[in-house]
């Protein structure tokens, strides 16, 4: 008996996106890029100290799975956000898990207000949004 609920599908390309960002380098570049706009792969590379080899794999990789987007202008590679989900997923990620790196002691549990209000700011949609204005 099969759950109606579950799609597969869209189960299988939520951890495909997750899977991207699953790396220390590649959450760097995503946030470097929302907090300062578009940047040009050598900026990238000197701004968040990441060698071109490693710095390559990185963008190639979030490339690959649409998550940021390149734009060539002479010899030079700009690379800026693709993918939307990223600003309300680490924004809701930020607020949530602020202080929270280490699970907590025994004996003190989870303080649940900070991981509701993620919740709630994370189901802001883009476009109604901006019917809002």
């Amino acid at each position: 008996m099969s759950d109606p609920d579950i799609n597969r599908d869209a189960d299988l390309a939520d951890a495909e996106f997750f899977k991207r960002l699953a790396h220390p380098s590649r959450i760097a570049i995503i946030r470097h890029l929302l907090q300062h706009g578009e940047k040009s792969v050598s900026e990238i590379e000197s701004d968040l100290g990441i060698t071109q080899p490693s710095l390559s794999q990185q963008l190639t990789d979030l490339r690959s799975g649409g998550l940021i987007a390149p734009r060539r202008q002479g010899k030079q590679v700009f690379y800026s956000i693709a993918d939307n989900r990223l600003v309300l997923l680490l924004a809701a990620f930020d607020n949530s898990a602020a202080g929270y790196h280490a699970p907590p002691a025994a004996g003190h549990p989870i303080k649940r207000d900070l991981f509701c209000s993620a919740a709630v700011f994370a189901t802001v949609e883009p476009a109604k949004a901006a019917e809002m204005h």
